[in-house]
């Protein structure tokens, strides 16, 4: 039951040229309205006068960490002028030495770890090692890795009616329930090479982001290794694991992918149109658009 306390307030005024006192009863602030929210401090804290059950902490020594930044999730427990007393790190992080510091015990090829040219990973950048990409999604227990770099290009160049082509090996859908099963962009990339080797010239074709993929090379992969993704294998790397891909990225030395543009991927909608996904946290969107446009591209490999 919440105690109540009250004031006797001396109030005065004149009557007659006579001092006359008033005595008024006023209830007492709550003590909780006034900040005295606890009811046990690390250091001692202040007492509420009119209940010395509730205290008033401040932001002692202990609360000192922002918690705020790469690698944090949050604060510990309540906080004072936004400060805690120790932070909550975020996936491939963990609490050291009063900052959330890469966990680099770990080797297992989790989302998020940089993957090396001998194959092993880490979620840190090993000097000794050479990073090639960072694994961004698994499926059916492959394990997808996204490359370093970014590149720019075409799906297909327009040279007149008969180069924008319907590629066979590369199954058309509108259907989204469709497109979000087909882990297909391997066998995708190399349909498409097949066909446009035959139509565009090399030069033309190094325009175009499925043969940038095809040709992109690391230490210990060669060509034909890399691939464009398909709307799945991208929506899972540049939307559902985008947190975990980018920082991971950042830390191997490599190029984030970009937040809020739209990156191709190597499913097809139809003759004319190809799909590309919207990539960022606060984005997603999967859309299809017409083949001739010159737009971001992420290239992946599989092991």
């Amino acid at each position: 039951m919440k105690k109540e306390y009250y004031l006797y307030l001396l109030l005065s005024s004149t009557v007659l040229g006579v001092p006359v006192v008033y005595a008024a009863c006023v209830p007492t602030p709550d003590c909780e309205e006034l900040g005295y929210t606890s009811t046990i401090c690390p250091q001692g804290g202040v007492k509420c006068p009119w209940d010395t059950t509730k205290l008033f902490c401040g932001c002692d020594g202990m609360y000192k960490y922002k918690c705020i930044g790469r690698g944090y999730a949050g604060g510990n427990g309540q906080n004072c002028d936004d400060k805690y007393t120790s932070c909550k790190c975020g996936n491939r992080y963990k609490w050291e030495d009063g900052s959330c510091v890469l966990d680099c015990s770990v080797t297992e090829c989790k989302i998020g770890s940089i993957l090396y040219s001998d194959k092993t990973c880490s979620y840190c950048r090993l000097e000794s090692k050479t990073p090639i990409g960072v694994i961004g999604g698994t499926y059916n227990n492959t394990k997808y890795v996204v490359g370093l770099n970014e590149i720019y290009g075409f799906w297909l160049i327009y040279e007149g009616e008969n180069s924008v082509v319907d590629i066979p090996g590369i199954e058309n859908t509108l259907d989204m329930a469709i497109l979000s099963q087909a882990y297909n962009g391997y066998s995708n990339t190399k349909a498409w090479i097949d066909t446009i080797r035959n139509i565009y010239s090399s030069e033309k074709m190094n325009e175009m982001v499925f043969a940038k993929c095809n040709d992109y090379v690391t230490s210990n992969t060669s060509n034909g290794d890399w691939f464009l993704p398909s709307a799945a294998e991208l929506y899972m790397v540049a939307y559902t694991n985008i947190e975990d891909v980018n920082d991971a990225l950042l830390v191997a030395g490599g190029t984030p992918i970009t937040e809020g543009l739209y990156y191709w991927s190597s499913s097809e909608a139809d003759r004319t149109n190809a799909w590309y996904v919207h990539a960022g946290r606060n984005y997603g969107t999967v859309r299809h658009v017409y083949k001739v446009v010159n737009t971001p591209a992420r290239c992946l490999t599989t092991f």
